[in-house]
């Protein structure tokens, strides 16, 4: 049975058992680990905008919920007339 060539990335996978396989792999992960901060801080930067794009919601939403519980005890007034 042929196997196709294994992209680069995948190489150490299949190395994995034989000697030196572990220490293959543990450098995949290190060189991995840049990427891996990038993202994150692409993810956080993210999260800090839309945090401080829709603050103003929490106090809008919180105003029209108690508005709405103003308007319920009106109505339970009127029922108990």
């Amino acid at each position: 049975m042929l196997r196709a060539p294994l992209p680069a990335r995948f190489r150490c996978f299949r190395r994995a058992a034989s000697p030196g396989g572990a220490a293959c792999l543990a450098q995949r992960r290190v060189d991995q680990i840049p990427s891996l901060l990038d993202a994150t801080a692409h993810n956080s930067s993210h999260l800090d905008c839309t945090k401080g794009a829709h603050a103003g919601d929490q106090v809008r939403i919180a105003g029209a919920l108690s508005s709405i519980g103003t308007l319920d005890r009106g109505f339970d007034e009127r029922k108990a007339d």
